[in-house]
């Protein structure tokens, strides 16, 4: 019992944390027209989040597969 609550506590985390990106990356510059390097700048904020996604999965798995072990020793 103890393990599943670690895992679904895990499991809210990363969701919490995708969607804390999702939400950030909706930032958009509609306001004001933005100059070339803004939207450079803009594009690798976006690049930043991509690669923060991955990594969240990455620490999903590897959580997981910490406590698949721990369950069976």
């Amino acid at each position: 019992m103890k393990s599943f609550t670690i895992i679904i506590i895990a499991l809210s985390l990363t969701f919490l944390n995708l969607k804390s990106i999702r939400d950030l990356n909706n930032i958009s510059f509609e306001e004001v027209k933005p100059s070339t390097t803004e939207i450079k700048s803009y594009q690798n904020f976006n690049n930043v989040f991509d690669w923060s996604i991955g990594f969240t999965f990455f620490k999903l798995l590897y959580v997981t597969e910490l406590l698949l072990v721990s369950i069976k020793n």
